[in-house]
């Protein structure tokens, strides 16, 4: 019976992880007519300076947690600000201005973990099989 409660709390955290990058593709794709590529760069960032603020703050659990959904949700946004404001400003296409912004997640992930393939929790996951 535990197993079972485990694998549904394991399938709602992912779809609470997955969802803000289906309602973008949604609102970008099918609402705006705009083919957006960098929906999974806003997500990388998030996730990258959401864990980064969260692990900073790992002292007060609570508080981390908002913190790192707070921070997450504001970097992802930008990401996808960034790609709008360089197409519609900066007169660059779709495809292009998602490739700059593309290139530019990545090298801020670099900087935000310090180098590439580190771990990000301290402490073992309980769910990790």
């Amino acid at each position: 019976m535990l197993s079972i409660l485990q694998n549904l709390v394991l399938i709602l955290e992912l779809t609470l992880l997955y969802l803000p990058l289906v309602l973008g593709a949604y609102l970008a794709l099918s609402l705006m007519q705009i083919p957006n590529l960098a929906l999974e760069s806003a997500l990388l960032m998030g996730a990258i300076t959401g864990s980064v603020v969260s692990n900073f703050l790992a002292t007060h659990p609570p508080a981390s947690l908002m913190a790192g959904l707070l921070v997450a949700a504001i970097c992802g946004g930008l990401v996808g600000l960034a790609t709008g404001l360089l197409h519609a400003y900066g007169k660059l296409s779709h495809l292009l201005s998602n490739i700059v912004v593309i290139g530019a997640t990545y090298g801020l992930s670099l900087l935000c973990l310090g180098g590439s393939h580190l771990p990000l929790a301290t402490v073992s996951n309980p769910y990790r099989r």
